[in-house]
């Protein structure tokens, strides 16, 4: 099964944590981070957690932009470091590469509209049906661009080989979003803020 085919079939997976363990790294626009084994982060600063409960915007060297043809997001990407990956088939409308290493994202619209809780319950579930060892490390909301989001973190042990997916989700009156990024357990200290910033320059416009 390919990289793409596989993250279709198991965006949304969890996994056991890893052994505790922490490393600091430093965010496109300078914040810092402490990245835990586990795949979990935080800001180190306290001035700079608070940054986090607020507004998220996308970063200024996001000038590409993605206009979703459902028209309920945009995404605006940094083109030195994510290029575009062709689309074969399933329900991803956009997908990007990272250029500097395995790291990938996807984007999952439906005009189908349900509460943002029950896409997120089954989400977890549908993993769990895949990996009865599927578990949800992160779950919290945030406001990106002016709108309210749930950010989710899973990870999963899939035909051996540990993911991280990271995603924000959200759902209304005119349809749903999966915006998801994965890469595999051992590169998700170095790559979680990298794709952060990335999903944070998803800008949504449905009701």
């Amino acid at each position: 099964m390919g990289r793409w085919n596989l993250a279709v079939a198991l965006m949304l997976l969890g996994a056991p944590a890893l052994a505790a363990a922490t490393l600091e790294a430093t965010t496109s626009d300078g914040r810092k981070v402490v990245l835990s084994a586990d795949g979990t982060w935080k800001y180190k600063d306290a001035r700079a957690k608070e940054k986090d409960a607020g507004e998220h915007s996308r970063p200024a060297a996001s000038t590409q932009q993605f206009q979703s043809p459902k028209h309920l997001y945009s995404l605006w990407y940094d083109p030195k470091k994510w290029t575009p990956e062709e689309l074969t088939g399933g329900p991803a409308e956009f997908k990007l590469n990272y250029k500097g290493g395995d790291a990938y994202f996807m984007v999952i619209a439906e005009r189908i509209s349900a509460p943002v809780g029950t896409l997120l319950d089954i989400a977890v579930k549908n993993a769990q049906g895949l990996d009865p060892d599927a578990s949800v490390v992160l779950r919290e909301e945030r406001k990106i661009n002016g709108v309210t989001v749930t950010a989710m973190q899973m990870q999963a042990k899939v035909k051996g080989i540990p993911f991280t997916y990271f995603g924000y989700y959200w759902a209304g009156e005119s349809g749903m979003l999966q915006l998801i990024t994965f890469t595999s357990q051992n590169l998700a200290e170095e790559m979680l803020p990298e794709m952060t910033d990335l999903l944070n320059g998803a800008v949504i416009t449905g009701k």
